[in-house]
């Protein structure tokens, strides 16, 4: 879920990123199970420690089931063992073996902490090898690798709790409920910063911007619903859409996970505005609460950046329509509508047109290939030589075009004649050969009067008397 700016202009998910970014291909990694299964043990023995085992309670619960799906997705069957560890150090923590029948119902909840993460992994790797990166992916993430394994645990889970006699049959779908929820909550946070972690994005912000207002009005949103006014849990979502849809990755994947830990410690302390609600509806409706804001958030992430995908597309496809595959220059459409709105609006400025002299002789003796590079070298050396809002096409072969807006007749003869002095100085080198080259330029002023194609016409036959009179100048219209 993982992609980096923050900006709407999200940036794509290149061929490259996915490279570097790689399958879920299994390795061993003894540190990283060893930190996961640490993690998931401190987190339940704070649980414990701040509230108790009870599994109503607005806990952090949810994070074992993701760090063991990571633990799976990363490293296969190798975070068994690990997982196994961890998920036994917890469940003796919370219920001690004393009799036969605890240490059957202890080995049964380490069951359902692994059965679910690590069938996750397993869908995960098989309908998503290269991650989570657009918003249907999104849709088929959920029942794949949240639903279906946090169902199976919740289910083992509420079965084993009902036969130590925790709660009552009767409660069995409000305690499911909450299980399955707290789990797939956690293994889609948790996945969220792995995958954001897998892909190398940077989350440190290169400067403030409302995306972190926001992210930030989403954090306080809980509190300000418990000490203000119950709407306020309202804005939540609102905030994080705004998030999703103007942040880059690392800084939604790091605000979900913010906002739902707010959701955590409000209710918490209040379960506010939860609290019509009995104390295990009001947890379930947290959990669900959460994870809809999450998906929301990072729906909104996904269609953004696919929408500016499709525009940089379009504005890519533009560009190549609109510029010389060769030189990069701008193909004559473009130029002359350029030309013809500056001239209809009664703008001053000048167009020049310029032929290389003796250019097929430069290719008879060099080569093709060493007149496709002396064409590039003399866009980029025109280009270098005007001004940037002066544009420059290539007209047809050897030929070219020059457009410089509000600019009059005097000063454009000096700058011409100071570049056809500067492609003289040009030294092309190709194919180890270095040879030189001159042009030929025919120069007209802008004319309101007149069309764009006679404007073209009187440049193209100063060119010519340009050629006419011993080539390598600048000639303009009606003074030749």
């Amino acid at each position: 879920m993982a992609s980096a700016g923050d900006s709407i202009d999200h940036p794509r998910l290149d061929a490259s990123t996915v490279e570097a970014r790689g399958a879920f291909a299994p390795r061993w990694d003894w540190a990283f199970l060893c930190a996961a299964a640490a993690l998931s043990v401190a987190i339940a023995k704070f649980d414990k420690a701040l509230i108790g085992p009870e599994i109503t309670d607005a806990t952090l619960i949810w994070v074992p089931a993701g760090l063991a799906l990571v633990m799976f997705l990363r490293c296969g069957v190798a975070a068994l063992p690990f997982a196994f560890a961890a998920s036994a150090i917890v469940n003796v923590t919370i219920t001690p073996i004393d009799t036969l029948a605890a240490t059957g119902r202890c080995a049964v909840a380490i069951a359902a902490d692994l059965s679910g993460p690590a069938l996750g992994a397993a869908l995960l790797r098989r309908r998503f090898p290269q991650g989570v990166d657009n918003a249907r992916d999104l849709w088929r993430f959920w029942p794949y690798a949240c639903l279906i394994p946090a169902t199976i645990s919740a289910a083992i889970h509420t079965t084993n709790l009902i036969a130590a006699g925790v709660f009552q049959p009767d409660e069995r779908l409000e305690r499911f409920s909450a299980i399955l929820f707290a789990d797939a909550l956690g293994i889609f946070l948790i996945y969220s910063l792995y995958d954001l972690a897998r892909s190398g994005v940077s989350i440190r912000p290169k400067r403030l911007t409302a995306t972190h207002a926001a992210a930030s009005v989403a954090i306080a949103c809980p509190f300000l619903a418990h000490l203000v006014a119950p709407f306020f849990i309202a804005l939540t979502p609102l905030a994080m859409i705004f998030v999703g849809m103007h942040g880059a990755p690392g800084v939604v994947a790091v605000a979900n996970v913010a906002a739902v830990l707010a959701l955590l410690i409000a209710a918490a302390i209040d379960l506010q505005p939860f609290i019509p609600l009995t104390e295990l509806d009001g947890a379930v409706f947290l959990s669900v609460f959460a994870m809809a804001t999450v998906h929301a958030s990072l729906l909104a992430h996904f269609h953004a950046r696919e929408i500016n995908g499709l525009r940089r597309a379009q504005d890519d496809w533009r560009k190549r329509a609109e510029t010389d595959s060769l030189t990069g220059a701008l193909d004559r459409a473009p130029f002359f509508d350029a030309i013809a709105a500056d001239n209809a609006a009664k703008r001053r400025g000048c167009l020049a047109v310029f032929d290389l002299d003796h250019f097929k002789a430069i290719n008879d003796r060099y080569g093709h290939n060493a007149g496709d590079r002396a064409l590039i070298a003399v866009v980029t050396t025109t280009r270098n030589a005007l001004r940037g809002e002066d544009r420059v096409a290539r007209l047809g072969g050897e030929e070219f075009g020059v457009f410089l807006p509000d600019c009059g007749l005097d000063d454009a003869t000096r700058v011409i004649d100071a570049l056809r002095r500067t492609l003289m100085d040009l030294t092309i080198i190709a194919d180890e050969q270095r040879f030189k080259l001159t042009a030929s330029f025919g120069l007209v002023a802008l004319d309101p009067a007149i069309t764009v194609d006679t404007l073209y016409r009187q440049a193209d036959a100063a060119l010519y008397a340009a050629k006419a009179t011993g080539r390598n100048r600048a000639v303009v219209a009606g003074a030749a």
